[in-house]
């Protein structure tokens, strides 16, 4: 499942602007730079995987 949430976000990475931007801490990503560091890091790579499912799971959950 995480491969499929992972394709699905370098997807949508792909076809955000040049102007984009991911800003974690105090780090700041291009949309370039952070296919490239979800590429290479597996570690980092599965925390924005395991940060997109939790978002979804926001979204999709009524608050009661």
């Amino acid at each position: 499942m995480s491969d499929r949430i992972y394709k699905a976000v370098i997807e949508y990475l792909k076809t955000r602007d040049n102007g984009w931007r991911f800003i974690l801490g105090g780090q700041v990503y291009d949309r370039d730079t952070l296919i490239v560091k979800m590429e290479k890091d597996k570690e980092f790579r599965e925390f924005v995987i395991e940060e997109v499912v939790k978002t979804a799971v926001e979204l999709l959950v009524p608050n009661k």
